[in-house]
């Protein structure tokens, strides 16, 4: 640390180059780099600088080493003047890199090794309390804050970005720690990783460290996660920028959380990555949750022609097989009527593949209620299938049954359907009807009145060539 201190002390501003306050010891100084990367190591618990297996000799960081490390950064100086004064070590090294400092501590609390190093270790930290995430999250506000104080007294000045680091920090350290932080402490680190995915100093040409929206986004869902304090004017103002900051997973979220599963639905269908996921996303919450089942269908059923838009195919499969178990079959059914062939299919999964979860007698009442509607469906646009469906259900509606087969011309139905009232004329009558529409189609056919259509030919005289050798 020392001799990084007298190299950080060479870097100075000239024109072109980064001003020292936005990170230029860890960015012109190859050790600042490496002594980051040595404590990132050794709080993961993984060799430096190379894993053992890639380097023969190298040797594993023991838990015991996090504590010595944490008592040497966290090392009191002492009270002068009455005054708390920074630890030294903590001053360095956060003269040295916010950047680099806070991004190590945040690894005791984002690693699972670190993190069940650090509870384990049976050492105090600060004012005699045993270490733990929560006594490390403290001493290291505490000693900002000292640093801040001491900064300001004494000079020189610390970097521009420590308090902008620091709120990185906090969100990184949050779902562990469970600090107690009041709501305006909250919503500054929302503000600022909202921001901070684009943020460029343009006067001073320093450009921080990037961030990903997608990384800032997690990080904003676990804060908010282990917040209990805001209240619904606040929680509305989260909902407003995120949504004005195009963060659409955490607006989504955010209404899920409030049972708005509509909102929350609209919030995916804006960005294009969660729109593809949609479907995955409505099926995975009705398995986790079946609470919010009625909602969450309900919420789906009145953006239907949103969700067909995206993808028909997979609507009509999440509709038919996840919403017949968990849904008002009724009101499915009403949203399906300007969609005949999702209607057509869920009926299917209902009628002829049994997913109703009813008892019987309910079951029962759902399939006289709906089996004209699905027969229409059938001969309107799947005809092949209404005659094998008609011979696995004896007890239908002849009449009705026997109408819409005739409407539609399904003419293998409509024989079966007249044999078994026993109208063997209109039988004949319509098998004859229906030769004679097929003689006066291969007639034009050889003629040629319609245009020579040799399919239709070729096939015709086969059929006749194999009923003359049966003959």
């Amino acid at each position: 640390v020392g001799e990084c201190g007298q190299l950080a002390k060479k870097c100075l501003t000239t024109d072109g180059e980064v001003p020292t306050s936005c990170e230029a010891p860890l960015l012109k100084c190859l050790l600042v780099r490496k002594l980051f990367f040595f404590l990132h190591r050794c709080f993961e618990l993984r060799a430096f600088p190379l894993e053992t297996k890639d380097a023969p000799g190298m040797v594993q960081p023991s838990p015991s080493a996090i504590s010595d490390l944490l008592r040497c950064i966290f090392k009191p100086a002492g009270e002068s003047s009455g005054l708390a004064k920074a630890p030294p070590m903590f001053m360095r090294l956060l003269r040295l890199s916010p950047l680099g400092l806070f991004n190590v501590l945040s690894v005791l609390f984002t690693s699972p090794s670190a993190s069940r190093a650090v509870q384990e270790q049976a050492d105090t930290l600060l004012a005699e309390e045993p270490m733990s995430l929560g006594s490390l999250f403290r001493a290291t506000e505490s000693a900002l804050q000292n640093s801040k104080q001491q900064a300001a007294e004494e000079g020189p000045a610390l970097p521009q970005n420590a308090d902008q680091e620091f709120l990185w920090f906090i969100a990184r350290s949050m779902p562990r720690a469970k600090p107690k932080l009041q709501p305006g402490e909250v919503m500054k680190v929302v503000d600022h990783l909202m921001a901070a995915p684009s943020s460029v100093d343009s006067e001073r040409g320093c450009r921080f460290r990037q961030r990903s929206p997608e990384e800032a986004e997690q990080l904003l869902i676990g804060v908010l996660a282990a917040q209990d304090s805001l209240d619904k004017a606040q929680w509305d103002a989260v909902i407003d920028k995120a949504s004005r900051h195009g963060f659409w997973g955490l607006a989504s979220w955010l209404h899920e959380r409030h049972g708005e599963y509509g909102r929350a639905l609209d919030c995916r269908l804006q960005d294009s990555e969660l729109k593809d996921a949609i479907f995955e996303y409505i099926i995975l919450k009705l398995a986790d949750d079946p609470a919010a089942s009625s909602a969450l269908v309900e919420a789906t059923l009145q953006r239907l022609n949103v969700l067909v838009a995206v993808d028909a195919e997979r609507c009509s499969l999440m509709i038919c097989e996840q919403f017949a178990v968990v849904a008002s079959h009724s009101s499915v059914l009403e949203r399906l009527r300007p969609y005949p062939q999702m209607e057509m299919r869920y009926l299917e999964a209902l009628l002829v593949r049994r997913r109703l979860t009813s008892q019987v007698e309910d079951r029962q009442a759902f399939f006289n209620a709906n089996v004209v509607r699905y027969i229409d469906l059938l001969c309107q646009h799947s005809p092949a299938a209404v005659l094998p469906f008609i011979l696995e259900n004896e007890a239908l509606p002849l009449r009705e049954c026997l109408e819409l087969c005739s409407r539609y011309s399904v003419i293998d139905a409509s024989v079966h359907l007249l044999e078994r009232t026993g109208d063997f004329a209109s039988v004949l009558e319509l098998v004859l009807s229906d030769y004679r529409v097929a003689i006066d189609k291969l007639r034009m056919s050889f003629c040629g009145k319609e245009g020579l259509d040799r399919v239709v030919i070729s096939r015709a005289v086969k059929r006749l060539l194999a009923v003359g050798q049966v003959q």
